[in-house]
């Protein structure tokens, strides 16, 4: 039997984000799918970026107003990515290179085509996907997530900060908390 490909088992067409969306349209999305990670694109589908739930998380709960800040001041390094005619070997080889439990799968223009999870794979071979899995969790200690990345406040884009606008949540992180 020959080997699966990725085209055979990607999610097709997922949901990205634009770097010009803010945090809170970001969040929204996040929860209306059901998705904890998005791909962020540019004009022409090429993927440019990513952003996670946590990304969002962490930067309200440092006070970062969510409806102000555009989702290209905090996303992340773009994914591992693969064509749509690789083996799936090839994509549990990046997942564990990379310490991800996700591959862009994109055209020959980097624009997206899919996305292929941790989760896609046990469908297919779930012993593999197991040891994929058993890889990654020893990859990044126990609550970090993305260790490769900056932290938000060390992003620099040449912009205005954030805190320079009206921010009900900046108001709240001023009160003191007894």
């Amino acid at each position: 039997m020959p080997e699966m490909r990725c085209r055979d088992v990607m999610t097709r067409l997922p949901a990205c984000l634009a770097g010009e969306d803010t945090l809170q349209v970001a969040a929204r999305k996040m929860r209306q799918l059901g998705l904890g990670f998005l791909p962020v694109c540019g004009t022409h589908g090429e993927v440019v970026g990513t952003l996670t739930d946590r990304e969002v998380v962490s930067a309200c709960a440092d006070g970062i107003d969510p409806a102000y800040t555009r989702v290209r001041r905090l996303m992340g390094a773009v994914a591992p990515s693969c064509g749509p005619d690789d083996e799936l070997g090839r994509v549990h080889a990046l997942m564990r290179e990379n310490g991800s439990g996700r591959v862009l799968v994109v055209d020959t223009d980097d624009a997206l085509l899919g996305i292929v999870s941790v989760a896609d794979l046990a469908c297919v071979d779930p012993v593999q996907a197991g040891e994929t899995l058993r890889e990654l969790s020893v990859a990044l200690p126990v609550g970090t997530a993305r260790a490769h990345r900056p932290p938000h406040s060390q992003v620099s884009f040449g912009e205005p900060a954030e805190e320079e606008l009206p921010s009900p949540l900046r108001e709240l992180s001023e009160q003191p908390w007894e």
